[in-house]
Formats: C-alpha cells, sequence, structure tokens
C-alpha cells in the first residue's frame, strides 16, 4: 500500500478530550433533564456537536434549538479547556507529526468538532505548523460516519482517497474512513473503550506508528 498523506482526527486521537467532552455533556444533559445512559456516549462518539443535539433535542422534545445547545456545549468546553491542563497531547504526538513532515507526508486534521474548539485546540498546542488541511465539523453537512469529511480532506489535499490513511478512534469514524475508500489506523489508548476492532490496523501509543510498516502489509 503505497500512502501519500495521512488524515488525522482530533479528539481521542491527537489530544485526550474525551473525558471533557463527556463531563461537559453530561453537565448540560442532567440540567436539561435527559436521563444519561452509556451507549449515548458511544452512539455519538465521533459525530459533530450539531448532529448529537439534532437527535437529543428530538428523542426528548426540549424545548431548547439544537443551535443553540451545541453553541453552549462548544462554549463550556472552550472555557474549560483554555482555562485548565485537563486536555493534554497523548505521548508522541508531535514527533509523529514532525516525522510526517519531515518527509514532506501531506497532514490533514478532520475533526467533527466545531471550528472554533479546533483552532483553540492547534492554537494551544501549536500544531498549525505541521497541518496541510483543516477540515472540521463546522465545513461539512454530514456527520461521521458520513465520509463527507474525509472525501474533503482528500480534495483539499489532492491526493486520491485510495492513497490516504486516516487515524481514528471512534467506530463512526472507522466506519466514515472505510466509506471514503481509505485504509484506517484504529488509535487505541487507555482512555478509549470504543469498539475499533474494524480499523485495518490498530495501536495504542504512537510510539507505534510506523507507516512503512503499514504500507508494508
Amino acid at each position: 500500500m503505497n500512502f501519500k498523506a495521512v488524515i488525522f482526527d482530533m479528539d481521542g486521537v491527537l489530544i485526550d478530550s474525551e473525558p471533557l467532552h463527556i463531563s461537559v455533556e453530561s453537565n448540560m444533559l442532567k440540567e436539561l433533564g435527559v436521563p444519561l445512559k452509556q451507549e449515548m456516549y458511544t452512539r455519538f462518539a465521533g459525530t459533530t456537536s450539531l448532529s448529537m443535539w439534532k437527535t437529543i433535542v428530538e428523542e426528548f422534545k426540549l424545548d431548547k434549538s439544537p443551535e443553540e445547545l451545541s453553541a453552549e456545549s462548544n462554549h463550556r468546553f472552550i472555557n474549560e479547556f483554555l482555562n485548565s491542563d485537563k486536555v493534554q497531547l497523548f505521548d508522541g504526538v508531535k514527533d509523529v507529526l514532525a516525522n510526517l513532515k519531515k518527509k514532506a507526508i501531506p497532514i490533514a486534521l478532520a475533526s467533527s468538532s466545531s471550528k472554533e474548539i479546533v483552532n483553540a485546540v492547534l492554537g494551544k498546542f501549536e500544531l498549525n505548523q505541521y497541518l496541510s488541511a483543516i477540515i472540521t465539523g463546522s465545513d461539512v453537512q454530514h456527520s461521521k460516519p458520513h465520509p463527507e469529511i474525509f472525501l474533503t480532506a482528500s480534495q483539499k489535499l489532492k491526493i486520491p482517497s485510495s492513497f490516504c490513511v486516516v487515524v481514528e478512534d471512534s467506530p463512526n469514524g472507522v466506519k466514515a474512513a472505510h466509506l471514503a475508500g481509505m485504509c484506517c489506523i484504529g488509535f487505541a489508548s487507555d482512555e478509549n473503550h470504543h469498539d475499533i476492532s474494524h480499523a485495518t490496523w490498530i495501536i495504542k501509543s504512537f510510539r507505534e506508528f510506523d507507516l512503512e510498516a503499514f504500507k508494508a502489509n
């Protein structure tokens, strides 16, 4: 397999942000009187905030709009993120990004998070320097598992989808990558409890990230 570009998800892949997302969303659901169920987190993992809130508003007949709730959850996340050290890069992330850039392999970020959250993360951790393309949940019409976000990344990189490999941590993300015609590296960190067994390969640490080895298989 001859990979010419790598497309990274952000939450749960580059940064350990899932606990903060869950905390923010859990607090909002409690305030709205929506019963908390573990399956919710699995069901919505990897999807856009707006897509999640549209479903919740419809299912629980809430009197607030999905747009209002999505904006509020984004605001709360960014406030916590910028004013604490709760979210960090996963170990080895910058080494992998720097190595890919050194080898002139284009890198795209394809995150379901809003443009505001993505910009906050990229700014705080100084990641823009590594990226050739950035696609956020604000830039697409369809949420994962629809492949739109990865196909858009491929188009922006000007590299056919069959030559792109995706790094994902959620079932919805893995499915979206495959639907886009891309191989997928599943990132199974200690914090990741999702079933990503359908990924082409699985790594537990970025110390295991070896694009040449993946190409050989």
